[in-house]
């Protein structure tokens, strides 16, 4: 494992903190039968995070303008999932819970971006 991997690690530990605690712990304050639509935009983005990640140990070169174009139109969609995630919590003022996920959305686009170019961190 390269130096570019290992501190890639310390990136998708942190991105995992960003993205996922806020859509577990919102989770339980939704209306039942909205669990999964209310953790979607942390869920969503942590598996475009991670799909760079893996990204990082598979492929050899950077990757394509198509991928990183994907990567970052998928991000924007689950940046845009936040409102619709929002109108269905029992107690909308937890809305607010949902910049920590807003945060880990812009570190995932930052990250992942680098990692898909292979630019150096």
């Amino acid at each position: 494992m390269d130096f570019d991997a290992i501190s890639a690690l310390d990136e998708l530990l942190l991105g995992a903190c960003l993205l996922l605690l806020p859509a577990v712990f919102l989770a339980f304050f939704a209306h039942h039968g909205r669990r999964t639509l209310v953790a979607a935009p942390g869920l969503l983005s942590f598996v475009f995070f991670s799909l760079t990640f893996a990204h990082l140990h598979l492929a050899d070169a950077s990757a394509s303008e198509f991928t990183q174009w994907a990567y970052c139109i998928g991000l924007a969609v689950a940046a845009l999932l936040i409102p619709l995630s929002v109108l269905n919590l029992r107690n909308r003022w937890l809305g607010f819970i949902h910049l920590i996920t807003a945060a880990g959305i812009l570190w995932s686009l930052l990250i992942g971006s680098l990692l898909l170019v292979r630019d150096s961190m």
